[in-house]
């Protein structure tokens, strides 16, 4: 089956209000182990970064991953790409011929808010693009504030640096979506996998307060 067009996802969105990434940066070489484990939990959906190839010091997402991602995840996927112009093209055709189960939304920027090609939903960015495990940038809350306020019906993602002490402030901001990296792999990683289930059952309970 065809990947669905961009901006699906967006009508899908409510399945889940907690996003898991599956960036490089954070799982590095763990992406088959990792995804198997999130493919058995429920409302959550899956986010993937995609850094172009000039960005110096990130692990990239190669298309083998990307491509196993958007064929193997249960969930729907929301795809950041952050290249420039040329790559973005040739990664959205790309993406548009890998079959996926589930709807997929993409968004193109390398600034601190990216906005899908529909206009649905917009991702903020709450550290530097590329790198895990860097704190949440405070000035992120006022952002997700005014975006808010200026546009109500958008979907509003929050990336990089959510964690437990920070997610409900987070969601009282403004954000619908907020997608978690370090904060959960980590504990699937040194825990396990009923430690990572019950801790990703704590960051569903903040979000649905």
């Amino acid at each position: 089956m065809q990947s669905n067009r961009e901006g699906d996802w967006v009508a899908v969105k409510k399945v889940g209000e907690v996003s898991l990434s599956m960036d490089p940066a954070v799982i590095n070489n763990d992406i088959e182990k990792y995804l198997a484990v999130v493919n058995k939990l429920k409302d959550v959906t899956v986010h993937l970064d995609i850094m172009r190839e000039s960005m110096v010091g990130v692990n990239k997402c190669t298309r083998e991953e990307y491509k196993y991602i958007l064929e193997n995840s249960v969930h729907p996927v929301d795809v950041h790409i952050m290249a420039d112009y040329t790559e973005s093209c040739g990664i959205m055709r790309d993406i548009h011929t890998i079959s996926s189960p589930r709807s997929i939304c993409i968004h193109v920027s390398q600034e601190f808010i990216a906005e899908s090609k529909d206009g649905k939903t917009k991702i903020v960015m709450a550290a530097k693009p590329g790198f895990s495990g860097q704190p949440f940038m405070e000035e992120a809350f006022t952002w997700l504030k005014n975006l808010r306020e200026k546009e109500p019906s958008t979907i509003i993602i929050i990336d990089c640096g959510v964690n437990e002490e920070n997610l409900a402030k987070v969601i009282q901001s403004g954000a619908d979506v907020a997608v978690i990296g370090s904060a959960a792999y980590k504990v699937y990683k040194d825990d396990g996998e009923k430690a990572f289930a019950r801790q990703v059952s704590k960051f569903l309970d903040i979000v649905h307060r």
